[in-house]
């Protein structure tokens, strides 16, 4: 993978690439797990989270929902319901 950006403080280039300077969710998996990506064990539990949502990445969720606060917890039940198709009342696709 080649980047388009500067790298940037936290985010490594192997992240942020791709001909439309899309987020790689493997790489930044990866880059988390070798130490190149600095986040909190919170930030940590929902990328690894977005990530299975969004790209199917396998997660351990003991793991990844143990420790969230309440207002994480919400967002990702948010997450879960939006990518089922359960869209909140008013929303409008694009």
């Amino acid at each position: 993978m080649t980047s388009i950006h500067p790298p940037e403080p936290g985010i490594t280039s192997a992240v942020r690439a791709g001909a439309a300077g899309l987020y790689s969710l493997e790489a930044a998996i990866t880059s988390r797990d070798t130490g190149l990506l600095p986040c909190s064990s919170g930030e940590s539990r929902i990328l690894r989270l977005a990530a299975s949502i969004a790209a199917g990445i396998p997660v351990d969720l003991n793991d990844a929902l143990t420790g969230l606060d309440q207002a994480r917890i919400a967002l990702v039940v948010r997450a879960i319901r939006h990518a089922n198709g359960q869209r909140p009342a008013g929303y409008a696709s694009s």
